[in-house]
């Protein structure tokens, strides 16, 4: 039985083929999260309230380096 409205095609659910890999079962663990934050490649997403906090001059480009991440202060 079709449904009973059209609507529309269905969304793309969004980071179902992210590449990003989130380590949860990491994350409570110090000795791990400093081993990855140390990598060359680390990088963070530096949240304020519920907003995404972009550089300066780089809307689209959210991605902070570690150094970058930590220079805007102390992680709450």
């Amino acid at each position: 039985m079709p449904p009973p409205y059209d609507l529309g095609p269905r969304p793309r659910l969004g980071y179902t083929q992210s590449p990003i890999q989130r380590a949860a079962e990491l994350r409570l663990k110090k000795a791990q999260v400093d081993a990855l934050a140390a990598r060359a490649d680390a990088g963070a997403y530096v949240i304020g309230g519920e907003m995404i906090v972009a550089k300066a001059g780089e809307p689209n480009n959210p991605l902070f380096t570690m150094t970058e991440a930590a220079a805007l202060g102390e992680a709450a």
